[in-house]
């Protein structure tokens, strides 16, 4: 084991410091929240603070999952998502100070504190924020999640070149990269982010107990929201804002209902988009058998109600609803970005589409509809894919990343760190 400072009592207890923009109910929000329940805790080797902005939203908030689970958190006041340079130069200077203060380690007294010896982040703004006030500290290793890269083909050119550059800057002065599918490291590394060695694969995790056909679900959630029970229920569990092309998924259900009078479908979930996609609902006759449920905090439920899951995502990084999917059996039909084709196999779990293409996406819908049989193959083949995405893979995937870090050592960089151990 390399040369380091004595953090606790406990020689093998390493505080971790995850950052994150905003702890709305998102897929890059569960998995930190999930990480620092299994890799810390009261037992874990990492215990883990977690410091998040304010800022809320629609979609709804975990805030209180993580107080449940017993995760430590804190509010970052002025770490917000838009650039906002005034708020940015405080969050900065407020997360510099924090780290500086060290954590306290469950079972150690509460007078005392310990240097943190990993500065995790995730999400584009925390990112940067994050990974420049670790760069204040003396030793520590800093690692970065991209939950999807924050350039993407729907952005304007300048806007593309201006999120690598800066991706380019920060992972110059980062231990690790981590990337929650295959494709994002290949992305990062063609864009000329870091190196191939700064990388590691670690899939965001679900707990697959959680997510398994559940009859009794389905029919309380079809009885809760009067939809026949023998109906042929079709939708998503999804954020309703511009990245996961909500009113997209309205045009495909859509389609897919219109000549199948015994075809239902279903949305749940909230956000910035919810009136436009109320209006698309109501533009049609077919849109009365489209059951809006808003936001819930049982979606697990939901899942087990559907006979087929569509997501016509714009980009993604690995979003964490197709394995959750899958493990409850349901085929799925969504769009080829990123980790979406990664996760599910074309005519394997489901059916993949180009991104945009709502006629093709609606005729695989209809595919899926008037073949059981076809819905119950997927649906099987799924449930033994979502095994790859279970939390204790990940768990031990990021368990191996802090060990390296803290036992091996980090990487050299190109910027020697002051005070380096």
């Amino acid at each position: 084991m390399r040369g380091r400072r004595r953090v606790s009592s406990d020689p093998m207890r390493f505080p971790v410091a995850a950052v994150i923009t905003r702890l709305i109910l998102g897929g890059a929000q569960e998995t930190v929240i999930l990480s620092a329940e299994g890799v810390g805790g009261r037992e874990g080797n990492y215990p883990t603070d977690v410091f998040a902005g304010p800022e809320a939203g629609p979609e709804g908030s975990i805030w209180e999952d993580a107080v449940v689970r017993g995760v430590r958190t804190e509010i970052v006041p002025s770490l917000v998502r838009q650039i906002d340079p005034i708020r940015d130069l405080a969050a900065f200077s407020w997360l510099v100070r924090r780290l500086r203060q060290g954590a306290r380690v469950p079972g150690e007294s509460a007078d005392l504190r310990f240097a943190y010896e990993v500065v995790h982040t995730h999400s584009s703004k925390a990112g940067v924020l994050g990974r420049r006030a670790a760069r204040k500290l003396e030793g520590v290793a800093i690692v970065h999640t991209v939950h999807g890269w924050p350039f993407h083909d729907a952005q304007p050119a300048w806007l593309q070149s201006f999120y690598r550059a800066l991706e380019r800057r920060e992972a110059a002065h980062t231990d690790r990269l981590i990337c929650v599918s295959e494709r994002d490291v290949q992305k990062g590394l063609a864009a000329g982010i870091g190196r191939a060695e700064q990388y590691r694969v670690v899939r965001s995790g679900i707990e697959l107990d959680r997510f398994h056909p559940d009859p009794i679900a389905r029919r309380e959630v079809r009885e809760e929201w009067a939809i026949p029970q023998d109906a042929v229920l079709v939708g998503a569990v999804t954020r309703l804002s511009p990245q996961k092309a909500p009113l997209e998924l309205v045009q495909i259900l859509l389609g897919a209902l219109r000549d199948q009078p015994s075809t239902w479908g279903l949305i749940v979930g909230d956000g910035p988009d919810r009136p436009e996609v109320e209006d698309a609902v109501r533009s049609e006759e077919a849109g009365r058998r489209i059951v809006l449920t808003g936001l819930r905090h049982d979606a697990h439920r939901y899942f087990a109600a559907l006979d087929a899951f569509v997501l016509p995502s714009r980009w993604e990084g690995l979003p964490r609803t197709l394995p959750q999917a899958m493990a409850t059996g349901v085929p799925i039909v969504c769009s080829a970005v990123d980790g979406n084709a990664e996760a599910v196999r074309d005519g394997t779990e489901g059916f993949v589409f180009p991104v945009g293409d709502v006629e093709r996406a609606a005729n695989r819908v209809r595919e899926l509809v008037g073949s059981e049989v076809l819905r119950r193959r997927f649906g099987e083949a799924g449930r033994f894919r979502a095994r790859e995405f279970s939390a204790e893979r990940m768990l031990k995937d990021l368990h191996q990343v802090y060990d390296e870090l803290v036992f091996g050592g980090p990487l050299p960089r190109r910027r020697p760190r002051a005070g380096a151990r």
